[in-house]
């Protein structure tokens, strides 16, 4: 297992997954969502995760780490092989954003969808730090849950013309 994945010890840039539906369900019903055509992110205070799990129902995992990672691609998406390349891709760069960025304490679901094929590395690192940028904004923010790819759209063309 890689060092930067949680085994029993405590690291700084420790980065787990969300391991079943269970946990998958609290983050997609409490959580915030950022929409856009080829990947959705939900993301959700790992502290408010911990609550939930634990006082929904009897709960003994220790969810360990800083980062909370999960992923749900469609076999439609791709093969195998390219979904593990989007898998790859997309730890890496959490990895890099867990050190550079403060997104501690966060869980994340990633809902990859078929025109995330074409990215590349760099476009899909661009893409997921503009999305954490707006995610942090919805965490912070109880009145809204979600921001769709209109919304979306509107923010990043505005940071683009500064």
């Amino acid at each position: 297992m890689p060092h930067y994945f949680c085994s029993n010890q405590n690291s700084k840039q420790a980065i787990s997954s969300l391991k079943n539906s269970f946990e998958f369900n609290v983050l997609f019903k409490d959580g915030v969502r950022l929409n856009h055509d080829n990947i959705c992110i939900h993301a959700i205070s790992l502290n408010k995760l911990k609550y939930k799990l634990q006082h929904s129902r009897k709960y003994n995992r220790d969810l360990c780490g800083n980062v909370l990672l999960g992923f749900s691609i469609n076999k439609k998406v791709a093969k195998s092989v390219k979904r593990n390349l989007i898998r790859r891709r997309i730890k890496a760069i959490f990895l890099y954003l867990s050190r550079e960025m403060s997104i501690r304490n966060t869980a994340f679901a990633l809902v990859c969808r078929k025109g995330i094929l074409e990215w590349d590395f760099h476009s899909l690192k661009q893409h997921i730090i503009r999305s954490i940028h707006k995610i942090k904004k919805l965490l912070t923010n109880p009145n809204k849950r979600h921001m769709s790819t209109y919304a979306y759209r509107q923010d990043t063309n505005k940071q683009d013309s500064k």
